[in-house]
């Protein structure tokens, strides 16, 4: 399978990035790896030690085209403050969808079940080519319908902190696209409402009963360089009471 690399533009504002139109690598890989939560990746996103925030899954197909000039959106809450390592979207590739480009973004929201969605600060956003979300890059040989996931790998400097939330405010994650009529691929969701912390929209307008099938999961958080230090000098001490 080609894994297809394309270009994460960071916007003003980052907490771990200083302004100034940055730009860095992120891996989108394509995969005929199954459903959240159960998938062939043996990950299961619904518990809270594998994924940091976990929506739902598909439970009739009810998938929703990204396509302009449409604004796919879902919005979430955070728990526990985390480094945004990787993110996984379950979506549907093959005909009737095409080439395009898609425009990943995520905002801060007051209020993540408001009946009209305001859209605060720009915390990131990524436009990523058509090579990297098709069915022939990630692999297909089929032109049916394929259920799968979309993962978008945040590495290195390329992670983000997404602080924790509380009362109503919290994040929307938004996917548009350049791509007319069918669209790109189709983004699932829900046929009710299962996911308490947030809601889906299109135009700022809610859709009541459903939401989108997402999952984030955290960075593994490097040793410390005092951890480190503390280690090698307890290394240092057992070895020269060995000596004596």
């Amino acid at each position: 399978m080609n894994i297809p690399t394309s270009i994460l533009t960071l916007t003003a504002g980052l907490l771990l990035f200083s302004a100034g139109g940055l730009q860095a690598a992120v891996i989108v890989t394509g995969s005929t790896t199954g459903t959240l939560p159960s998938n062939s990746l043996g990950i299961d996103f619904s518990n809270p030690a594998n994924s940091a925030v976990y929506t739902t899954t598909t439970d009739n197909f009810n998938e929703r085209n990204v396509r302009s000039p449409r604004d796919n959106t879902q919005t979430f809450q955070v728990a526990s403050t985390f480094t945004l390592d990787a993110l996984y979207l379950e979506y549907q590739s093959g005909n009737p969808y095409a080439d395009g480009t898609i425009v990943l973004s995520i905002y801060n929201v007051a209020d993540v079940n408001a009946s009209t969605l305001t859209l605060g600060t720009s915390v990131v956003t990524g436009t990523f080519t058509s090579d990297a979300i098709s069915r022939a890059a990630a692999g297909f040989t089929s032109s049916a319908d394929i259920t799968s996931l979309l993962k978008f790998d945040f590495t290195g400097s390329d992670e983000v902190t997404l602080a924790a939330t509380s009362g109503t405010a919290g994040y929307a994650l938004q996917i548009t696209s350049s791509a007319t009529s069918n669209g790109v691929f189709a983004w699932q969701r829900s046929g009710g409402d299962l996911y308490a912390g947030g809601s889906s929209y299109e135009a700022g307008g809610i859709n009541s009963g459903l939401d989108y099938a997402f999952a984030m999961t955290a960075a593994v958080p490097e040793p410390s360089r005092t951890v480190l230090l503390g280690l090698s000098l307890f290394g240092m001490l057992t070895t020269r009471r060995r000596k004596k």
